[in-house]
């Protein structure tokens, strides 16, 4: 246990000093923000570094590797730096928003990966899969990597989610048996920090601070460790548990197929639709800012995230494809 917990705190460490450094100039595109884009900065940095090395490795320049990731990530860390004057000292209020969001993240990252820590193994489900594109990432230093199981071809898979998270392993220094669970942490955490800051964009200031922030951190936890109350709708039919089998949950609608957060983190299943979370949300951060006010940095952010998005799990380009088209129909 204690060597789990010196694992998980160095990665809160390495992750935080992304979020310190590259603060200074995020905060300077969100200054309207509850908490200045500090929920938003772990993954802007890292994402940054892997479009980077994505685009790189497919025109064939061989610089997948950990020492060019941390490289470009050290650059981008002291080009955030360079702003640390420019932005005037945080209000207590943002101070405030930070400390709950913080807190959430690492709730999230030491919840989660001490509860993988009773049950590391990486096996059933889709498991083999995942942990066997992101080897395959780790070991390419082009793109496209060659497929583990299909002899002679490349990953024809919507993979961009899992090539994400070699980048994120190999900046931590951590092997991929225990980067896997670690990973787990980290989109938990990182779901819970985002959702908390994009519930109090959407609250505003009209229902007082107080109320706003207790509502986003109450709403966050639904968001990524609530159900979809199908336990509850068992036990009123049934009045008992007696048979009850919780992966009945994602089959709750006759013949379709509706994971939630909460199920994919138990069940450790990394692929494209978990690790798209904090993408998507990063995506609803910024769509909650172009309906107030559009601006061409905003747009053409969320035209990168679409993108990542379509990269990582094409079925959410379908959804908030749809949700876009409805909101511009609604600007006209």
């Amino acid at each position: 246990m204690q060597g789990d917990l010196i694992l998980i705190f160095r990665v809160y460490l390495i992750t935080l000093l992304w979020q310190v450094s590259f603060w200074p100039l995020v905060r300077r595109f969100f200054n309207g923000s509850p908490d200045q884009g500090w929920a938003v900065t772990r993954i802007l940095f890292s994402l940054i570094v892997a479009l980077f090395a994505w685009e790189l490795a497919y025109h064939k320049i061989a610089l997948n590797t950990g020492w060019f990731l941390n490289g470009l990530g050290l650059l981008l860390g002291l080009i955030g730096l360079i702003f640390i004057k420019k932005g005037g000292w945080p209000t207590k209020i943002i101070w405030k928003n930070i400390a709950l969001s913080e807190y959430l993240f690492i709730l999230g990252l030491f919840g989660i990966a001490l509860v993988r820590g009773y049950q590391p193994d990486i096996d059933s489900l889709e498991k083999f899969m995942d942990y066997g594109f992101i080897k395959r990432y780790m070991m390419s230093p082009i793109l496209p990597a060659m497929d583990m199981w299909w002899a002679g071809s490349q990953i024809n898979y919507y993979s961009f989610g899992h090539f994400y998270s070699s980048v994120l392993v190999r900046m931590w220094g951590v092997e991929l048996a225990r980067g896997y669970n670690l990973l787990l942490g980290f989109l938990a955490g990182s779901g819970l920090t985002i959702s908390y800051s994009v519930i109090r964009k959407i609250l505003g200031k009209e229902i007082g601070e107080k109320k706003a922030g207790f509502s986003a951190f109450l709403g966050s936890l639904v968001v990524i460790l609530g159900g979809n109350g199908h336990s509850l709708w068992y036990l009123l039919k049934n009045r008992n548990m007696n048979e009850y089998w919780y992966a009945d949950a994602t089959r709750f609608i006759h013949n379709t197929i509706h994971e939630f957060p909460s199920y994919s983190f138990v069940v450790a299943d990394l692929h494209g639709h978990l690790i798209d979370l904090p993408f998507v949300l990063l995506f609803l951060y910024f769509l909650i800012d172009w309906v107030k006010k559009p601006t061409k940095w905003t747009e053409l952010s969320m035209g990168v995230l679409f993108g990542v998005m379509m990269m990582t799990n094409t079925w959410d380009v379908a959804v908030y494809g749809l949700l876009l088209v409805v909101i511009g129909m609604y600007k006209l």
